[in-house]
């Protein structure tokens, strides 16, 4: 929330340079989520199972791809996305290049995160059994499993 001129306040998202210039309205609902790409050039704006990405303004903001929770990768050449569901209701996860053109998918897990040299992606899953399952980021095949894990980072 961004307090108004009246003194209440607007509840949307906001662009926030830190030279204090004034506050600039992204071109998102309340609820959306906001991911700033990691050289900050860009932003994916999620929100109802869509993501739009945009400049990091707001500006010029497209269609991205279907889905929730996006990361990006340490480089910012790919989206990690969750999608739909399987039958089960865990979330299906699928690595996209900057255009949405899918690169792999059908892997599942939530709190998913890239490894620092962006060749692995660590994954939350819940079942059959809980545990963290680590992927290769290109392909999306199952390197390693660490049964009863949770909760995944990377040490640095």
């Amino acid at each position: 929330a961004v307090p108004t001129d009246d003194g209440s306040y607007s509840d949307a998202l906001y662009f926030q340079a830190l030279d204090g210039s004034e506050p600039v309205q992204l071109p998102a609902e309340p609820e959306t989520e906001a991911v700033w790409s990691p050289d900050g050039s860009s932003v994916l704006l999620a929100r109802d199972g869509s993501i739009s990405v945009a400049e990091a303004d707001g500006s010029n903001p497209r269609d991205f791809v279907g889905g929730f929770s996006p990361v990006w990768s340490p480089d910012g050449t790919r989206v990690l996305v969750a999608y739909d569901h399987n039958q089960d209701a865990i979330p299906l996860l699928a690595v996209v290049d900057l255009e949405g053109n899918e690169i792999w998918s059908g892997a599942i897990g939530t709190g998913a995160t890239w490894s620092p040299d962006g060749t692995r992606i660590a994954v939350d899953v819940s079942y059959p059994e809980p545990m963290v399952q680590v992927l290769d980021a290109t392909t999306g095949e199952v390197l390693w499993e660490l049964p009863g894990a949770s909760q995944p980072n990377w040490g640095s």
